[in-house]
C-alpha cells in the first residue's frame, strides 16, 4: 500500500499498482522450466500466425519479463508484454476488414461510447487476445512496458508495420539504465493521523489510527 491524496483533511491508504495485480492473481499450481519453455514456444507460433494475418487490423510485439527471465526450481506465471501495432492498409482494405470486426462485436459493446468509436479495433484486440490466451493459463499477457518499469527484458516478437514483415530479435537481456515509472515520482511523507478504511464498513472522522513511532492504538 502507499499513502493516498489528502481529501477533505483526511488521509487515505490506496494499492500500489503491484498491490492490485497481487490482489487479483488467481491461485495456480506452479510450473516448472520445461512448462515455461512450452508456453514460451507455443506463444512465438500464435504470434506468427497473428502477425501474418491479412484480416487483422494490427501486428503485435512481444516482450518477456519477469521470473521467466531467471533459472528457477518452479514459476508461478510467465510475464511478457504485448504491445498493438497499427496496419498501414489503403482505406479499401481497411474497411474491408472493419466491417468483418464489427460484424462480430458483441451487442453491448456495440451500445458503450468506445464500441461506437473504435469497434472495430476493439473486437480485433479481443480476438487476438483470446487467441494467444487460450489454453495457457499460466501465461500473463500484459501492456505494462519493461523499460516504463525499469525491469529486465527478452524480445520474443518484434515487428516492422511498413514492410509488415518480422524483425529479427537479439537474444541478449535488455536492462533498462532509467529507474522505473513508479519510481519516479517522490514519496508522500506519512501523516502523524491517518484513516483506514474497512471493508463493508464506512469511517467516521471519530475513527481514528494514530501512528506513534511503530505503534498503532484505534481512538474514538
Amino acid at each position: 500500500m502507499e499513502p493516498a491524496d489528502i481529501f477533505d483533511s483526511l488521509f487515505y491508504w490506496q494499492l500500489t499498482p503491484n498491490g492490485t495485480r497481487l490482489a487479483l492473481e488467481p491461485k495456480r499450481k506452479r510450473i516448472g522450466r520445461d512448462k515455461v519453455q512450452t508456453i514460451i514456444s507455443e506463444l512465438l507460433a500464435r504470434a506468427k500466425v497473428i502477425n501474418g494475418d491479412s484480416d487483422r487490423l494490427q501486428r503485435i510485439t512481444l516482450k518477456l519479463f519477469g521470473s521467466a527471465l531467471e533459472e528457477r526450481d518452479d514459476y508461478g506465471d510467465v510475464d511478457v508484454s504485448i504491445a498493438y501495432l497499427r496496419r498501414q492498409l489503403s482505406d479499401i482494405e481497411r474497411e474491408r476488414i472493419e466491417n468483418a470486426q464489427k460484424a462480430r462485436q458483441s451487442n453491448s459493446d456495440r451500445q458503450t461510447y468506445q464500441g461506437r468509436l473504435m469497434g472495430a479495433e476493439r473486437q480485433d484486440t479481443r480476438e487476438i487476445m483470446a487467441f494467444l490466451k487460450k489454453g495457457l493459463p499460466h501465461l500473463s499477457l500484459l501492456n505494462d512496458d519493461p523499460m516504463d518499469l525499469g525491469a529486465p527484458y527478452r524480445w520474443l516478437v518484434d515487428h516492422d508495420v511498413k514492410t509488415d514483415r518480422p524483425v529479427d530479435v537479439p537474444d541478449d537481456i535488455v536492462r533498462p539504465n532509467a529507474p522505473s515509472i513508479l519510481d519516479q515520482h517522490p514519496i508522500k511523507p506519512l501523516p502523524p493521523i491517518t484513516l483506514i478504511e474497512a471493508q463493508h464498513r464506512a469511517i467516521s472522522a471519530k475513527t481514528k489510527v494514530v501512528i506513534d513511532d511503530r505503534a498503532m492504538r484505534k481512538t474514538g
